[in-house]
């Protein structure tokens, strides 16, 4: 859908030069190293030395910000670039640079933020254009028309505006500050009248597709971070976990997962889940993983586990790294390596597994080419479906890798690997499989030998351990989740006491002037970008998981400066609900776990030899209590005692009759959520 907005806004804001240019300092963004190779347009990277060159020479920036895994991104490059009479303006009227936004996540979210303010959506690809400094004045955000004689006209509407009306863009530079200001600020904006709180509840009923799940009428996104929040919220009614419940199918269901292959594209682009975006990227996937393991939870229905196990190997076996590390992610053009056709699953599997799989994913009638879905589970001659799905899955995935091969991101983002690794402890905590333990301790012992002096964090690592980028909160605040992930599994104290060095090497890093977190360090290479952690996205708000992380802190050792710590970032983050309620959720996680009495504190003792400690701690590990830390202390011998801690009481409980008694009282809300699970057994996942 074409946006299009011509604004006369402006902010008073300097780019400084950086200390290299892209690529010298580190790893350079496969999207950039890519795009420069195609058309006749001369790009320049986002650095010192280009703002340097683009005010001598006085021409406005034409910004173009995509990503090398983002299909849509990298064809509109190419075709904007072959363009000879774009390309001609372009190199002659002004200083095209191009940003790759999984390199620079600050550039990225700074002109995000600016067309949410703006046209209340945003996304990428984005065609910005701004004054020599960076200010932006005009741009399509979020996706826009095919190349043509749109972005002809566009280009020359920005000159005029440039040339022409700089007066009205200086008079409006207060706007736009303080409308960058209000966003930065302590204060919520945009609040409801009258409100005391953010209502995501509210917002997320008055919003949902009852009829497709999801939310919104347009393209549909997997919102795990909004859905988890929903599962763990004490003011869920029965039927917010049920929608939950039927999102998390219609997803598993739908081409948004690959049966073949597993793991989720980044999204669908119809109401009805069809045409993803052949993308993979470990940030969502991870995030899959943990919503699909707490449904399981909730309902205790193996089906969910199985999906999440799925997706955790497609993530093991495409995108780990064997020292550690998991590649960012992977895309195909057209979504070729993903599509069959019905006579292309006949003839890979033959016999009677041919006509059962082309049933099996939805693939008769279908013309062309199109991406398998999840259509149901039949027995056919066989007493255990489950087996021969995996059998069929087998073959294919080896043929299809015959002739195809996906493009895969062969860099490593710092914050995308630790939430990976996240997951993988999870299913470690779910299953007691040390296959996924290894690897995540393998993700934190590479992330770890990569921090530089002063335990600076590289933003991103390549193939050959080359690493690069500038200091974002994100991974900060993902690595500390990974350490308190790996301390609460178990029990190695130096994980707890890097995630409390992460804290507060954090603080001296991103502390902003008045309270709250900034998106990238105070020295970044460009002051403008120096903005606040903004909305979730695939993955967590960064602010928002250093939230919950000092939530945790606060339960792993009682120290009330991290409850504290915990409610000023989450309320700083509120700020932006009435921007975008459903992206906030887990500042309201955060929020919800910083409240007195919320968090639950486990100290669970035993004797090593005694079966029934191991049992009561798997219990407790599997028990929907979603607020809670677990810590242990097997012993040689003794007791199964657990010392639970909540608002400063403690309780010490002895034997594992009373502990399951207490667990049974603490879950009671799930309950009365069971003749709802019974009302949906004729699940076509079933």
């Amino acid at each position: 859908m074409k946006k299009t907005l011509i604004l006369a806004l402006a902010m008073a804001i300097t780019a400084n030069p950086a200390p290299a240019r892209a690529g010298q300092d580190g790893p350079a963004g496969a999207f950039y190293t890519k795009a420069v190779t195609y058309g006749s347009i001369k790009w320049y990277p986002w650095d010192g030395d280009t703002f340097k060159a683009a005010r001598a020479v006085g021409k406005p920036l034409l910004i173009y910000i995509g990503q090398y895994s983002c299909e849509t991104c990298l064809d509109t490059i190419v075709k904007l670039s072959g363009e000879p009479e774009f390309a001609q303006l372009v190199n002659g009227s002004f200083t095209p640079v191009l940003v790759d936004s999984l390199e620079q996540p600050h550039v990225t979210q700074f002109y995000l933020q600016y067309f949410q303010i703006t046209l209340r959506e945003s996304g990428w690809p984005m065609l910005v254009f701004a004054t020599p400094d960076g200010t932006p004045f005009m741009g399509s955000g979020s996706s826009f028309a095919p190349p043509g004689a749109m972005h002809m006209d566009m280009a020359r509407k920005a000159l005029v505006v440039f040339n022409e009306d700089k007066r009205k863009i200086n008079g409006n530079t207060a706007v736009l500050r303080e409308a960058y200001q209000r966003l930065n600020g302590i204060s919520a904006i945009h609040a409801k009248p009258g409100a005391v709180k953010p209502d995501i509840l509210e917002e997320t009923r008055a919003r949902h597709d009852a009829t497709w799940g999801g939310f919104g009428q347009g393209v549909k996104f997997p919102q795990a971070v909004l859905l988890r929040h929903i599962l763990s919220n004490p003011d869920s009614a029965p039927e917010d976990i049920l929608m939950v419940k039927s999102d998390v199918d219609a997803m598993l269901s739908s081409p948004l997962r690959d049966p073949i292959g597993g793991g989720f594209f980044r999204y669908a682009r119809t109401r009805e889940w069809d045409w993803p975006e052949p993308e993979k990227n470990m940030a969502l996937n991870a995030g899959m993983v943990n919503l699909l393991l707490d449904v399981y939870r909730v309902t205790k229905d193996n089906v969910y586990l199985a999906f999440a196990v799925e997706t955790a190997q497609f993530m093991l076996r495409e995108s780990y790294r064997p020292g550690g590390g998991f590649r960012a992610s992977q895309h195909s053009a057209g979504g070729a390596y993903y599509k069959w056709t019905a006579d292309g699953l006949l003839n890979a599997l033959g016999g009677a597994d041919g006509p059962w799989a082309v049933d099996m994913f939805g693939m008769s009638g279908a013309e062309g080419p199109a991406y398998p879905r999840f259509a149901s589970w039949k027995s056919g001659e066989e007493n255990d479906p489950a087996q021969r799905m995996e059998r069929v899955k087998s073959v294919l995935l080896a043929k299809r890798g015959q002739t195809l091969a996906p493009d895969i991101e062969h860099v490593m983002v710092t914050s995308w690997s630790a939430l990976a690794a996240s997951a993988l402890v999870n299913m470690y905590t779910a299953t007691s499989a040390e296959k996924y333990l290894i690897p995540a301790v393998r993700t934190y012992e590479s992330i770890e030998s990569h921090m530089k002096s002063g335990a600076i964090l590289p933003h991103l690592v390549d193939d050959k351990g080359k690493s690069g980028g500038g200091a974002f909160l994100e991974d900060y605040s993902a690595f500390m989740a990974l350490a308190l992930d790996l301390y609460e599994a178990t029990g190695g104290k130096a994980y707890l006491a890097m995630a409390r060095k992460m804290a507060m090497e954090s603080e001296k890093l991103f502390l902003a002037d008045g309270g709250g977190l900034l998106i990238a360090a105070v020295d970044a290479d460009v002051p403008l970008t120096r903005q606040k952690s903004f909305l979730d996205g695939a993955a967590p708000a960064p602010g928002g998981l250093m939230a919950q992380n000092y939530a945790r802190l606060y339960g792993f050792t009682g120290l009330v400066k991290y409850s504290e710590k915990a409610a000023s970032a989450s309320a700083d983050g509120l700020r932006l609900y009435g921007l975008a309620p459903l992206a906030v959720a887990s500042y309201a996680q955060g929020a919800m776990m910083a409240k007195e009495g919320a968090m639950l504190s486990i100290s669970l003792s035993g004797s090593v030899n005694d079966p029934e400690y191991w049992a009561v701690l798997g219990e407790l590990r599997q028990a929907p209590i979603f607020n809670k830390v677990i810590m242990t202390s097997p012993k040689q011998s003794g007791p199964v005692t657990m010392e639970a801690r909540r608002a400063g009481n403690i309780k010490t409980i002895t034997g594992p009759q009373a502990i399951r008694e207490m667990v049974e009282s603490e879950t009671l809300k799930f309950k009365q959520f069971e003749k709802l699970w019974t009302a949906t057994k004729d699940s076509p996942l079933k």
